[in-house]
């Protein structure tokens, strides 16, 4: 299908100060900071962007809280952006905001909007893991990480109101591709036929939407363990 991965995340929050010590811990890349607008970005280009969870031009929140308002998906280009676009333009949540962006809601009720993606490629060489049998690292000491500097926004993982609503979205009106599934119950889907296991992963919970965490992408589970503990001493 057209699009490539998420490009960008936007949250709502109570406190913006409190946001911006995160990010900054967390080791994404800041862009810009402003009252009401952070942007940070990852190391292919994704962004992190947060806003005042009252900001008259924020989406609508899924659930209270601090909360993700807006999942922007990406396309390699603008061919592909307009693939995309012509299965979603007759929608009845169609359409295209003050920024050009165009838009949509999905059964949760979340905004997604569309752009030809900003990320550009990042190639890394993750430190070769050793199993039962299969040595391979020999003599060789795992590296030390003592922050996290994340390459991407791997996936989402939502609550499904409507389970069986949000999978035909996704798989019919997005086009995205069935990794695994739990029967009735969740399913990763991935935006490529052939692309990484999972953009987006549905769990069903009937009735209440929302938003269970957002993963970024890391080298190894060497930078997992680093950015958590670092992320540990910091509170």
């Amino acid at each position: 299908m057209a699009l490539t991965g998420i490009d960008a995340v936007v949250f709502g929050v109570a406190d913006m100060a409190e946001a911006k010590r995160f990010l900054d811990d967390w080791g994404v890349t800041q862009v810009s900071v402003a009252p009401d607008k952070l942007v940070y970005r990852t190391r292919d280009g994704a962004e992190v962007i947060v806003r005042p969870h009252d900001a008259k031009d924020l989406p609508p929140a899924i659930e209270s809280g601090n909360t993700v308002r807006e999942v922007v998906w990406g396309a390699a280009n603008q061919a592909e952006l307009d693939k995309t676009l012509a299965a979603l333009r007759d929608l009845d949540s169609f359409r295209v905001g003050d920024d050009g962006l165009a838009r949509v809601k999905d059964p949760n009720g979340m905004s997604l909007a569309f752009r030809v993606s900003k990320r550009t490629p990042v190639v890394v060489k993750p430190t070769l893991p050793n199993a039962p049998g299969a040595h391979q690292r020999v003599n060789q000491r795992s590296p030390i990480h003592d922050q996290a500097h994340p390459i991407n926004i791997g996936h989402v993982v939502v609550f499904a109101a409507d389970f069986a609503a949000m999978r035909a979205f996704y798989t019919q009106s997005l086009g995205f591709s069935v990794s695994d599934e739990y029967p009735g119950h969740g399913v990763f889907t991935r935006c490529q036929k052939v692309g990484d296991h999972h953009n987006l992963f549905m769990l069903n919970r009937p009735g209440k939407p929302g938003i269970n965490h957002v993963a970024f992408t890391v080298t190894d589970i060497h930078e997992v363990i680093g950015g958590g503990i670092a992320m540990s001493k910091k509170g």
